[in-house]
């Protein structure tokens, strides 16, 4: 076997690399999406799920926010590599007609703040289905790190949700 064939899980490169390899200072300039600049994301979409969060502290998670979203990847038998997961709080541009068309989502979580002008009709833990893609809205990932008592009904919710 050459080391061109190896393939590393997911999980393993996470627990591997726990700490970033380079330590970068936080930028301001703001990433637009637009003309046909790809939106950045995390994960490679194979099961074409959409996790989309609004996290202005980061890039995207945490470490401890970001084991939390693996171990519920996990229960749910998905790894990075099913998902794509995006931060609108760094696109100036965003909306669901533009992940719709890069990602072609089947199902997408939206967290806390994520997409507010989509979901603030939309009762949280609660799915719907608009233009052929399952939605749920949900507290954020930090609320529910935080508050232990949140987590329950979205786990409700996405026991539901993944049976559609």
């Amino acid at each position: 076997m050459s080391l061109k064939e190896v393939s590393l899980d997911p999980f393993l490169m996470a627990g591997i690399y726990r700490q970033p390899l380079i330590k970068a200072e936080p930028v301001s300039a703001e990433i637009s999406p637009g003309a046909g600049r790809p939106v950045p994301s995390l994960g490679n979409n194979r099961q074409r799920w959409l996790l989309v969060i609004h996290n202005p502290e980061e890039a995207y998670l945490n470490e401890e926010i970001f084991n939390m979203l693996l171990k519920l990847l996990n229960a749910c038998k998905l790894t990075l590599d099913d998902i794509a997961l995006i931060n609108t709080a760094h696109l100036p541009e965003t909306g669901f007609s533009i992940f719709r068309q890069q990602f072609s989502p089947r199902k997408m979580i939206l967290f806390g703040q994520a997409l507010t002008e989509m979901t603030d009709d939309h009762p949280k833990n609660k799915a719907w289905e608009e233009n052929g893609i399952h939605l749920l809205r949900t507290d954020s990932l930090k609320d529910m790190y935080s508050d232990q008592s949140l987590k329950m009904p979205f786990w409700n919710a996405l026991k539901d949700f993944l049976s559609v």
